[in-house]
């Protein structure tokens, strides 16, 4: 059974299997140390919980951009384009029909409650952040550069990227 950490900074559970131990004392999340009591000026300045609507919101961004992705490498994308989907085979055609099924009932349910695009969820944290990373790219002649890239990211209500079932995998 795994043992369960609350941070009590941020709200981010960690979970760790039977047997294993936590590598330290500090938040993966947050960088805090799990075991400090917050001051109670932290209290008072975190953010607010997020509404049913919120939820709403981030998987309409979040879960349909997700599946959009997925079907983009079913049909090759990124690698062997398929132009059409009868190209594929009849159980992969039914599973693009699913998700696409899938996409289509989010966006059609978050759109009930929240019929308008919004920027910022009921807490007043940003739906989306725009950042920027330098990574190297190869040109022409064999050197490599760095260059600044943009990317836009879809934002959890509490503030952070992602859900915070998959935090692990930002660190």
């Amino acid at each position: 059974m795994a043992r369960m950490f609350d941070c009590p900074h941020c709200g981010v559970t960690t979970a760790l299997p039977e047997g294993m131990y936590l590598d330290s004392d500090d938040c993966d999340s947050c960088g805090r140390n799990y075991w400090e009591t917050p001051l109670p000026e932290e209290e008072e300045t975190s953010a607010p919980g997020h509404s049913a609507e919120d939820s709403l919101l981030f998987l309409k961004y979040s879960a349909i951009g997700l599946l959009e992705s997925a079907d983009e490498q079913i049909h090759g994308w990124s690698l062997e384009r398929v132009l059409e989907t009868e190209e594929l085979p009849e159980h992969i055609q039914t599973a693009v029909a699913m998700i696409q099924t899938v996409r289509e009932l989010i966006e059609l349910e978050a759109d009930l409650h929240n019929p308008t695009s919004k920027a910022e969820y009921s807490n007043g944290i940003p739906v989306r952040e725009h950042y920027q990373k330098l990574e190297p790219e190869q040109q022409e002649d064999g050197t490599t550069v760095l260059v600044t890239r943009n990317y836009f990211a879809d934002v959890y209500p509490d503030g952070f990227r992602h859900h915070p079932a998959y935090r692990e995998e930002e660190a």
